[in-house]
Formats: C-alpha cells, structure tokens, sequence
C-alpha cells in the first residue's frame, strides 16, 4: 500500500488574520477524516482580548503554528478519493503540476527537529505539560512582561511607568515573578529586586 507526505495549504477567508490557527482546526478536520497530519507549533503567553489587557491581567498560554499557512499531509492510495470529495485535492502544494512530496525519513527528521505535532489532548492537559512539549515554548515568566517587549537575563530594561518611566537598568537575574536589575545612582552601582511587570525590553 503505498504512502506519501504532501504540503498542503490551509484555506482561509480573506477578512481572517493570521492569529486564527485555522491550521489546527484543518488538522483536527483531517484526523477525524481519517488522515496523519503535522502541525509543528510554538508556545507564547498572550492575554485572552483587550480587556484582559487593559485589566493588567495574566497572560496565558497559547500555542500558535510554526508554519503559518500551511500543514503536512500522509496520504495513503485509498484516501485520494477522499480528499477529491471533500474538495481538498487543490490546496495540496507543489510545482509545475508535480506535488511536493517527502518521504517518512524526511518527516521523522524534520518532527525530531521541530517538534511534535500539536494535538487538542495536549492543550486541555490539566497538569501543565500539555503545551510545553515543543522546544520552540516561551520562558514561563514572559507571562508577567507586556508583549513583545520580553526580556531575558543579560538585557538592557526600563521602568514602564511610574516616576522612573524609561530609568534603564541591566537584568542579572530572574527569579519566578522578580527580577534583579543592577544600576547606577551617583556614581554607586545598586542592586534591587522589582516585579517583572515593572519593565519592559530596552
């Protein structure tokens, strides 16, 4: 019985942004179908909506693809008909009329590399490990620092509000919610631990 993995483009409306994830809700459609599908993925911390954000709440975490756009489909020879069916056959991706193909190596080498594919039984895991089986997964105190602003140890910070707004100091360490940031006050360098939430990425 013969097998081939195949790129396959993941349909979405026009008015629809990138953050939807329709490349788990493809997948999830697959599956129940009958098809192996691998939707590498990432981990980041986002709030829920704006008013989570504007409430100064805690992100959560939330797992988006790797390969925005698109997934990776096994097709055996008895499920074509399948995919003609349901109308799918025209998002499977390829060049001058010949479809990408990889072989099981190809894949079993890319999955070690990327990671495993994303699964909805490993989101609603309720012991905390359903989404950080991906090494592309965000440090877990990124859910304390505002979006696209995180820090790490090493880095250049400022306060983002308050009486010392935009008062850089260097990150030297990170410890759960606090982090300890080093820096100069007349001419006498001062060590001082404050919230995470209190700086932003210089």
């Amino acid at each position: 019985m013969g097998t081939s993995w195949h790129l396959m483009r993941v349909p979405r409306p026009k008015h629809v942004g990138q953050t939807a994830r329709y490349e788990f809700t493809l997948s999830e459609f697959l599956e129940r179908a009958g098809f192996r599908v691998y939707v590498p993925f990432r981990t980041v911390f986002r709030f829920k909506n704006k008013a989570d954000k504007a409430k100064r709440k805690e992100k959560e975490k939330q797992a988006f693809p790797l390969l925005v756009g698109y997934l990776f489909i096994e097709i055996r020879d008895y499920q074509w008909r399948e995919l003609i069916r349901r109308g799918l056959l025209k998002f499977l991706m390829g060049n001058k009329r010949r479809l990408y193909t990889f072989s099981p190596e190809w894949m079993d080498k890319h999955v070690s590399k990327y990671g495993p594919h994303y699964t909805t039984d490993w989101a609603d895991d309720t012991d905390g490990t359903g989404l950080s089986l991906t090494q592309f997964s965000e440090p877990e105190y990124f859910a304390h620092i505002e979006t696209f602003a995180e820090y790490a140890v090493g880095d250049k910070a400022t306060f983002r509000e308050g009486t010392l707004t935009g008062f850089e100091v260097e990150v030297r360490e990170i410890m759960d919610h606090e982090a300890k940031i080093a820096f100069e006050l007349f001419g006498i360098e001062q060590e001082q631990l404050v919230h995470l939430s209190q700086l932003i990425k210089a």
